[in-house]
C-alpha cells in the first residue's frame, strides 16, 4: 500500500508540474505576444502619423507650386502681351524663364501649335501631339480658361513637369509654362514607405512590411530584397491577416514568425517576429520554473513519504479494516482510529453516518404518514454527503437516473437544486414550484430538521395547477379572440397600477373595428368571427416593451402599451398602428379580400391620468373622435 500511495502521489506531482510547466509557458507566451501587438500597434500608429503628416504638407506644396505655375503663366503673358518682340529672342525668352524659375516656355498661335518659346525643339507640337499636350486642348475652343496640369511626364521628354497655360490679353496667342516640380518629387519620395521604415528603429529581429492590400504586392520593407514580391511569394496568407486582427503565426521565408498586421487606407503595414527570437525569454523561464519545482518536488515527495510511513499507512488500515465490517452489515462496529487528529475526526464521522443509516427507516416512514399524495421524501445529515430519498424522486422531479444519482450524491448540490426551484415559484401561488425546461410539471415542497437531520418531501402538484389554470383560462380569456376579457383586463391593470414605477412611460389605447355590421350582415357572422380573430392577430404582433391586450366586448378591444424609456418611443408604437391598418388586409374568402379597417384613441399615463378607468374614459372618447373623422373622409 505503501509504494502503491507513493507511486500515485508522485504521479499526481509530475502531473502537477507539468501542468503548472505548461500554463507557465502559455502564460509567458501570452504575455509576449500581447507585448508584441501593443507595440507594433505604437509603431503602426507612429507610421500612419508619419504618412498624414507628409500628405498634409504634400497637399500644401502641390497647391502653392500650382498656383505658383498659373501666376508663371500669367506673369509670361503679360511681358510678351507688352514687348511681344521678345517673343522674336529665344535668349531673352531663356532668360524669363530663369528669372521665374520656369524649365520651359511655350508660345501657341490661336490654331494650338507651338510656334515660338525657349525650346525650339518642341516647335510644331500641336495639342494633338500626346495625352500630355491635350490635355488643354479645351482652352483652343474657350478664351477664358486658364489651365494648370497635375504633374505628369512631358509629351516629348516623359520628364516630370507641370504646365500651365493661359490666353494672353487681347487673344491671340496662349502662354504655356513648365516648371519641374523640384520640391513636390522630393516630398514624395519622403512618403515613400521605404523611406519611411529606413526612419523607423526597432531594438529586436523583426522586419516591417508594407503591402498593398487588393494585390498583397509589398511596397516597402526592412527588407529590401522582398520589395516588389507579393505576401504570397513570403509565405503569407492574405486570409490570414484579414481574419487575425490580434495576430498570427506564419511561416515567411522558412521561418516560423509571430505577425501583427493592421489596415491603413489601401495599404496593409505588418511585422513580423521571428519565434526563435520572440519566444527565447519564455523558453529560459520556462525552464528554470522546472528546475526549481522538480527540486521542490523531491523533498516534498520525501517527507510526505516518510510522514505517511509512520502516521498515516496503518490508519487507513485500521479503517478499512473496520469499515468491511460495516459494509458486510455490522453496523455494531465502530472506528477508533485515533493515530492523527484527521483519523480521530474520521472516526467520528463515520460512526455519526452508520447512527444515521441506522434510523433511516424510521425517519422516510415518519414522512410517508404526513402526506397523501404521490410524493418522494428524502433525508440528509449536514455532516454526511450522500442523500437519502425514496425511489419517486426522479419521476416527479422529472429526471433520469443518471441525474437523480449525480443530485444525490452531495448534499449541497442537492440543497442548492432546491434553492433554485424555489426561484420558480409561481405568482398565483408561491408555495408551488414549475420544474425548469419542463413546460407543464409543478410541485410542492417541505424541509424540516428531526435530530441531526434534515428531512422533507416533495408532491407532485401537475393536477392541482393544471387544474386551476383551465378555470382562470375559462374566467379570463375571450374564447374567440384568445386575448384578457373585461375582467382580466381589469385585473391586470390593477394590479400593474400598484406598481407605477414599471409604467414608466404608457398609454392607453382604445380601438374599435370599422365595418364588422357590413361584414356580418353580406357575409355572415362567422366571416365577422374571423374579422373580429384577425384584428387580434394583428394587435399581437404590435411591437413594444411591454402591453396587455385585452377584447372589451364585441368590436372594441384596449392596448396598454407600457414600459417604454421616452414619449417618442411611445409615440412609435402607437403610429405603428396606423401603419399596420393601412397595410393589412382580411380574405373574406378565395375571390374577396377587405382592408382591415378600425379606429382608435389613445391616452397617456400621467399626462392624461395616473388612474387606468380615467384612462380609458379618455381613450375612448378619442377613438370615437377618430371615427367620426374616418366616416367624415369617406
Amino acid at each position: 500500500m505503501k509504494k502503491m500511495i507513493i507511486e500515485q502521489l508522485t504521479t499526481v506531482v509530475a502531473i502537477v508540474v507539468i501542468l503548472t510547466l505548461a500554463l507557465n509557458y502559455m502564460l509567458e507566451v501570452w504575455n509576449i505576444e500581447r507585448t508584441a501587438n501593443n507595440e507594433s500597434s505604437k509603431l503602426f500608429l507612429q507610421v500612419e502619423h508619419i504618412l498624414e503628416r507628409n500628405n498634409e504638407e504634400l497637399e500644401i506644396i502641390e497647391a502653392e507650386h500650382r498656383q505658383q505655375c498659373i501666376d508663371n503663366a500669367t506673369s509670361v503673358a503679360y511681358i510678351l502681351s507688352h514687348t511681344p518682340h521678345i517673343m522674336e529672342d529665344t535668349d531673352e525668352l531663356k532668360k524669363i524663364a530663369a528669372l521665374l524659375n520656369v524649365e520651359e516656355i511655350h508660345i501657341f498661335n490661336a490654331e494650338g501649335e507651338i510656334v515660338k518659346g525657349s525650346e525650339p525643339k518642341y516647335y510644331g507640337l500641336t495639342f494633338d501631339s500626346g495625352e500630355q499636350i491635350k490635355f488643354f486642348k479645351p482652352m483652343l475652343s474657350d478664351k477664358t480658361l486658364t489651365l494648370c496640369q497635375d504633374i505628369t511626364p512631358n509629351t516629348a521628354e516623359s520628364k516630370m513637369m507641370q504646365y500651365a497655360a493661359t490666353w494672353n490679353d487681347d487673344g491671340t496667342m496662349i502662354v504655356q509654362i513648365g516648371m519641374e516640380p523640384i520640391h513636390v518629387i522630393e516630398l514624395t519620395k519622403k512618403n515613400e514607405l521605404s523611406y519611411i521604415f529606413s526612419l523607423l528603429t526597432t531594438d529586436d529581429d523583426s522586419e516591417l512590411y508594407a503591402a498593398d492590400c487588393a494585390s498583397g504586392e509589398i511596397l516597402g520593407s526592412t527588407d529590401t530584397s522582398s520589395v516588389g514580391l507579393s505576401l504570397s511569394d513570403l509565405g503569407l496568407n492574405m486570409d490570414s491577416i484579414y481574419t487575425n486582427e490580434d495576430g498570427f503565426h506564419a511561416t515567411i521565408n522558412g521561418a516560423s514568425t509571430y505577425c501583427v498586421f493592421t489596415e491603413y487606407g489601401s495599404i496593409l503595414i505588418g511585422r513580423a517576429y521571428p519565434s526563435s527570437t520572440l519566444y527565447k525569454v519564455a523558453t529560459d523561464h520556462t525552464l528554470g520554473t522546472g528546475c526549481y519545482l522538480l527540486a521542490i518536488t523531491a523533498f516534498m515527495v520525501t517527507a510526505i513519504t516518510l510522514y505517511m510511513s509512520k502516521n498515516i499507512v496503518h490508519g487507513i488500515a485500521d479503517v478499512n479494516s473496520k469499515l468491511a465490517e460495516i459494509t458486510t452489515g455490522n453496523f455494531e462496529a465502530t472506528v477508533n482510529v485515533n493515530s492523527t487528529p484527521e483519523f480521530s475526526e474520521l472516526s467520528a464521522h463515520i460512526n455519526t453516518m452508520v447512527t444515521s443509516i441506522l434510523n433511516t427507516t424510521d425517519k422516510i416512514s415518519y414522512i410517508l404518514d404526513k402526506a397523501n399524495l404521490p410524493i418522494c421524501v428524502y433525508e440528509y445529515n449536514a455532516k454526511l454527503t450522500h442523500v437519502r430519498a425514496t425511489h419517486q424522486i426522479p419521476q416527479i422531479l422529472a429526471l433520469n437516473k443518471e441525474q437523480a444519482e449525480t443530485l444525490l450524491a452531495d448534499h449541497n448540490t442537492f440543497e442548492a437544486y432546491l434553492e433554485q426551484l424555489k426561484e420558480c415559484a409561481l405568482e398565483s401561488d408561491p408555495s408551488i414550484y414549475k420544474l425548469p425546461n419542463e413546460n407543464e410539471r409543478y410541485i410542492k415542497m417541505e424541509s424540516f430538521q428531526k435530530d441531526d437531520s434534515i428531512m422533507g418531501f416533495i408532491l407532485d402538484a401537475t393536477d392541482e395547477v393544471q387544474k386551476r389554470q383551465r378555470i382562470e383560462r375559462e374566467r379570463d380569456i375571450d374564447l374567440l379572440t384568445q386575448l384578457y376579457n373585461r375582467r382580466a383586463l381589469e385585473h391586470k391593470l390593477d394590479i400593474l397600477f400598484e406598481h407605477p414605477d414599471s409604467i414608466k412611460h404608457g398609454a392607453m389605447i382604445m380601438l374599435d373595428s370599422d365595418g364588422l355590421k357590413v361584414i356580418n350582415d353580406k357575409y355572415g357572422h362567422k366571416a365577422g368571427d374571423r374579422y373580429l380573430c384577425e384584428t387580434a392577430n394583428l394587435l399581437k404582433t404590435l411591437e413594444a416593451p411591454n402591453k396587455i391586450l385585452a377584447r372589451q366586448g364585441g368590436d372594441e378591444f384596449v392596448i396598454f402599451i407600457y414600459g417604454c424609456e421616452t414619449d417618442e418611443e411611445l409615440m412609435r408604437y402607437i403610429s405603428s398602428l396606423a401603419d399596420l391598418r393601412e397595410k393589412t388586409y382580411f380574405k373574406v374568402d378565395d375571390t374577396t379580400s377587405l382592408p382591415l379597417n378600425y379606429s382608435f384613441g389613445y391616452s397617456k399615463y400621467k399626462t392624461d391620468s395616473d388612474d387606468f378607468i380615467t384612462l380609458l374614459r379618455e381613450a375612448d372618447v378619442h377613438m370615437y373622435a377618430e371615427k367620426r373623422q374616418r366616416k367624415g373622409n369617406k
